[in-house]
């Protein structure tokens, strides 16, 4: 069933940001499309170059698409089929502000651990189920908590004293 303007977010995206808006009932595909998508960066950002990299890598990887990776210099604001990783500078940390349409995507961190969580959302969107038919999206989202954590699980069999004093 095909989500309507102001519905949830698409189930592709986990976890689920703060903020989700459907812009339009609206969807795109990255797949053959004219001219070909591109990931725009300002390459001299080391964030911007890492995030950028990692969607390239991601995407091609894992959903058979080639996306060429370009500097943001070479783009205008009104090139069409562009994911352009940008850094908001403002907000909490870690978060991010992700739009997606079918003639632009923008990918906003805070910072550098942002950019990077914009990029995985977004590889979320192109990779589910529904890769082929992208939601034109808003995204808003960054950590409650200041430090996200992690999990660590303690091996099933074995010395489990030697593994917690080692942690």
């Amino acid at each position: 069933a095909a989500l309507v303007a102001g519905s949830p977010c698409p189930p592709e995206l986990f976890p689920v940001p703060q903020s989700c808006t459907r812009l339009s009932t609206a969807t795109f595909s990255l797949h053959g499309a004219t001219p070909a998508w591109r990931i725009a960066a300002r390459l001299s950002d080391p964030q911007q170059a890492f995030a950028s990299n990692f969607l390239a890598k991601n995407l091609s990887s894992h959903g058979g698409l080639s996306l060429k990776v370009v500097d943001a210099a070479s783009v205008s604001n009104t090139s069409t089929h562009i994911i352009a990783i940008s850094s908001a500078g403002a907000g909490r940390a870690e978060g991010y502000r992700l739009e997606a349409s079918a003639t632009r995507v923008t990918l906003a961190g805070n910072d550098e651990a942002g950019s990077f969580y914009a990029a995985v959302s977004f590889a979320q969107l192109a990779l589910g189920s529904s890769a082929r038919a992208i939601a034109e999206v808003a995204l808003d989202d960054a950590p409650d908590p200041p430090f996200r954590g992690y999990e660590v699980e303690p091996p099933i069999q074995g010395d489990c004293y030697t593994f917690y004093r080692q942690v």
